[in-house]
C-alpha cells in the first residue's frame, strides 16, 4: 500500500462552511510522511553515474572527471531514467 492510498482509506469527510474537506489524524499523517520516506529509500537502486555538460558522455558515480572533453566539474546528473 503507498502512502497516497493509505491516506485515502484513513481519510474522514468534513463540511465545514458547507465546503468538502477530508481530514485525516495527525497519527495517521506521520504514517503515511514514514511510508513515503519507505517508499523512497526503497526505489532508490544505489549509486547513480552521471552525464557530462558538456559532451554528453555517460560516466560512472567514482569517476570524478570528462576523459574525453577534460571537463573537471563533477556535475553528477542521474542517467537511465531513475
Amino acid at each position: 500500500m503507498t502512502a497516497e492510498e493509505y491516506i485515502a482509506s484513513e481519510r474522514h469527510e468534513d463540511y465545514p462552511g458547507g465546503r468538502l474537506c477530508y481530514m485525516v489524524s495527525e497519527e495517521d499523517a506521520l504514517k503515511a510522511i514514514e511510508m513515503a520516506r519507505n517508499e523512497k529509500v526503497n526505489n532508490t537502486v544505489g549509486m547513480q553515474g552521471w552525464i557530462c555538460p558538456k559532451c554528453g558522455r555517460v560516466y560512472s558515480p567514482t569517476t570524478s572527471m570528462c576523459s574525453y572533453c577534460s571537463n573537471d566539474k563533477e556535475i553528477f546528473k542521474p542517467c537511465c531514467g531513475i
